[in-house]
């Protein structure tokens, strides 16, 4: 398996380490933020090429958490961020992240996602680290941040003739009480391709945590399909 290292650092380390003091770029000294300072974040985002689309929800998604952070009263610091294009290149991702850190001075890199592929694309992953804002929907339920890992494969083998995929997603959900909990919801599919274009296979959805149920205290289920599809 050929990996793309994009890049994998979740908000929540990135802030701890500029509470903590972290370096700044150019080969400077490590320098301390304290409240009031400004600090420059580096975006490594995939903003052209085969994967700009989720590129660019990603760098739009941490552009708004930004201007979020400076518009909210009290904040510790101000965010100001630098912008690179890695195209989705593992090369160009390495030298988009140096010029950040070497020439831009930045303080952390955001760019939460790590790809990868087979020399002939029939194995591919995808693994991405991301921020969650919940909204209150009911009377009974209220506003809250949250992360999410999200895993994305799929796998040929057999001779072409089946198909392994799906995805896998866990995240911190929150219950009426206001405590935490761990949800977890993942589809894996299982095909067999008749042809080139029609396949027969069977979807599981299985999740914790994840179905709303005011009937008991059930909280795993397991949900099995069998489908046909037509890959145009």
């Amino acid at each position: 398996m050929k990996g793309k290292f994009i890049k994998l650092l979740a908000s929540a380390a990135m802030a701890t380490s500029m509470l903590a003091g972290c370096s700044s770029g150019g080969g400077a000294q490590a320098q301390t933020y304290k409240k009031g300072d400004t600090v420059k974040l580096g975006l490594n985002f995939e903003l052209t090429g085969n994967v700009a689309s989720y590129g660019k929800a990603e760098y739009n998604g941490a552009k708004l958490a930004i201007k979020q952070y400076n518009a909210k009263k009290g904040h510790k610091y101000k965010i100001k961020y630098e912008t690179q294009d890695d195209k989705g290149d593992a090369a160009e991702s390495t030298k988009a992240a140096q010029k950040l850190i070497t020439e831009d001075g930045v303080a952390a890199l955001i760019g939460p996602a790590w790809h990868g592929h087979s020399a002939d694309f029939s194995k591919t992953f995808s693994v991405q680290l991301m921020y969650k804002r919940f909204f209150k929907s009911y009377d009974y339920t209220s506003a809250y941040h949250s992360v999410q890992l999200t895993g994305v494969w799929s796998t040929t083998f057999a001779q072409n003739a089946l198909t392994f995929n799906g995805f896998i997603d866990f995240w911190r959900g929150q219950k009426a009480d206001g405590h935490g909990q761990l949800v977890m919801l993942t589809e894996p599919q299982l095909w067999y391709n008749v042809t080139e274009h029609f396949s027969l296979g069977t979807e599981w959805e299985i999740s914790s945590n994840f179905v709303y149920n005011t009937y008991n205290d059930k909280s795993f289920f397991i949900n099995p399909t069998l489908a046909a599809k037509w890959n145009f």
